[in-house]
């Protein structure tokens, strides 16, 4: 079964998909019991938590956006049940009740109970199962939220054997269904005009923040976020990957890269293009051509079945190729050279999470979305260049998601 997009309401997501996602886990898992946690708040300032978003699987499975929920969820007889956190005096005052009835109807959950209950529930499945499946999130180079944690934690006191289901929940999400190509496609064709609304701007903006600011401004008035912190990297900045800060002065006649990317219906998008109040000089515009043809040519080899190491092979020979051209390396460079120029992969997946786990693949399926970024950063010049494109695979071929935006440099 593929859920199909004929749910043109504002929220194309309903229940079908949420309980259609937890059956296909169970198939995975042999019809195992599976315990998840939600996200829980984190600090901000003192008083004050950060701006929440979902974990990711957690959202697949159940559609549920708030924080300190679980899910408990028999595959043997597909019965679904959350866990409603308790919540403070001053919780309700300033954050609202919420509405139960609203989350049990779009998770398509069979019943909610309170957290007191949650623990001597568990006891109680405990006898019956003596196996349950849980999440163990790989620890990245920051702190990890703690409620993952602390639910493997509990189910490890209660449970004889707990396993964990991370792998066969990638491997779903890898494969895109035709509800999340369409929330893909809408983040995608956000994201593509708020950068021509930001190219009519461009003109006024004398900082990065500013120009920072039209794409915020075209995300909130069609009611989406950023998907991560937007990078407005002017000259030198570009060649710091993750530049964040988006402060500096824009000169005239000066690269500008934008890394952005919507958020809409918890799908992504990650586009990169450049700007410029001016011209590249000529060096410039010789070397970004020769980086968009480049990246044009990788576009074209994407296509269900091949393998990704071979698919690696022809993108260094393509960059490196490309490096040639402009005479920046000479004919035997190798991988080695051309990392001095490009540190960073040619491709992630994309999906709830802007860079979504594709699990591992040897091999290129259809329903895969990638994107494809491929980037020449002159650090000792003081200026970078970075074209990204978000790419669907096909039965057979692919399609580009963001062809409706120039890849040519945005000027004014």
């Amino acid at each position: 079964m593929n859920i199909t997009a004929r749910n043109r309401q504002k929220d194309i997501f309903t229940a079908e998909f949420f309980r259609w996602n937890r059956q296909r886990l169970a198939e995975k898992t042999q019809g195992g019991l599976i315990v998840l946690s939600a996200y829980d708040l984190m600090q901000k300032t003192s008083d004050m938590a950060s701006p929440f978003l979902q974990e990711a699987n957690f959202w697949y499975l159940t559609g549920i956006e708030e924080p300190g929920w679980h899910l408990v969820y028999d595959g043997t007889n597909d019965t679904a049940l959350l866990v409603q956190p308790k919540l403070s005096e001053v919780e309700r005052i300033f954050g609202g009740e919420p509405d139960t009835a609203a989350i049990l109807a779009r998770s398509g959950a069979k019943e909610v109970i309170p957290e007191e209950n949650f623990e001597p529930f568990l006891r109680s499945l405990a006898k019956k199962h003596s196996t349950v499946y849980g999440l163990k999130l790989e620890k990245q180079e920051f702190v990890l939220n703690p409620a993952p944690k602390a639910q493997w934690g509990r189910l490890e006191r209660l449970f004889s054997k707990v396993l964990d289901c991370s792998s066969e929940l990638t491997k779903l999400r890898a494969i895109k269904q035709s509800l999340e190509l369409e929330a893909i496609q809408q983040a995608v064709d956000l994201t593509v005009s708020a950068f021509e609304h930001a190219r009519t701007k461009l003109a006024h903006c004398q900082y990065e923040f500013q120009l920072e600011a039209e794409f915020g401004y075209m995300f909130r008035m069609h009611n989406a976020d950023h998907a991560y912190d937007p990078i407005v990297a002017a000259g030198a900045n570009a060649c710091t990957l993750h530049y964040g800060k988006n402060t500096d002065k824009i000169y005239k006649n000066q690269p500008i890269l934008c890394d952005i990317g919507a958020r809409k219906q918890y799908y992504t998008a990650d586009i990169t293009r450049v700007f410029v109040k001016g011209t590249l000089n000529h060096e410039q515009q010789a070397i970004y051509d020769a980086l968009a043809k480049a990246q044009q040519q990788i576009i074209a080899l994407i296509k269900p079945g091949l393998p990704l190491t071979e698919y690696a092979k022809s993108v260094d020979a393509l960059l490196l190729e490309a490096l040639h051209e402009c005479q920046l390396v000479g004919s035997a460079a190798t991988r080695d050279d051309l990392y001095k120029y490009m540190p960073h992969a040619i491709s992630h997946g994309l999906g709830i999470d802007v860079h979504d786990h594709l699990g591992r693949p040897r091999y290129f399926e259809p329903g895969m979305v990638v994107t494809v970024e491929p980037g020449f950063y002159m650090n000792e010049k003081g200026y970078g260049f970075r074209i990204e494109d978000d790419i669907a695979v096909t039965e057979t071929g692919s399609r580009n998601l963001s062809v409706k935006l120039s890849t040519e440099v945005l000027s004014v």
